[in-house]
């Protein structure tokens, strides 16, 4: 939107770039109501895509006419926490790779050991 393109067409490009079928299905349904004429916060709840909060906020962004910035901010937003998240996954999954790759080591040592003292006490 910064660069100039339009939100019809910003829409088509993603629209285009999307790989998920749902998420392109939401975004036809919101090109649909923007190409009626609704606002883009009226367009976004008919099409049923984001939450309360968000919507709120692009539509003071929309009423203030500096949408563009305001969703990037809403991107780092999203960025932030994404990034967060998926930190606080990994701490937590950590110790249990750990104890299943311990038990694994464990269960392949005694798998090469034992047969070794067992043909040792032949010799």
């Amino acid at each position: 939107l910064s660069s100039g393109i339009d939100i019809v067409n910003a829409t088509i490009i993603i629209n285009n770039q999307s790989k998920n079928r749902l998420v392109k299905q939401k975004l036809s349904s919101l090109l649909e109501e923007i190409e009626k004429g609704n606002s883009i916060t009226c367009s976004i709840t008919s099409a049923k895509i984001t939450e309360k909060n968000i919507l709120y906020f692009i539509k003071v962004a929309e009423e203030s006419g500096n949408i563009d910035n305001n969703l990037k901010i809403l991107s780092d937003m999203y960025y932030k926490n994404l990034t967060n998240d998926i930190k606080y996954i990994t701490q937590i999954i950590q110790p249990f790779l750990i104890l299943i790759i311990t038990f694994i080591v464990g269960v392949l040592i005694i798998g090469i050991v034992l047969p070794m003292l067992d043909y040792s006490r032949f010799i």
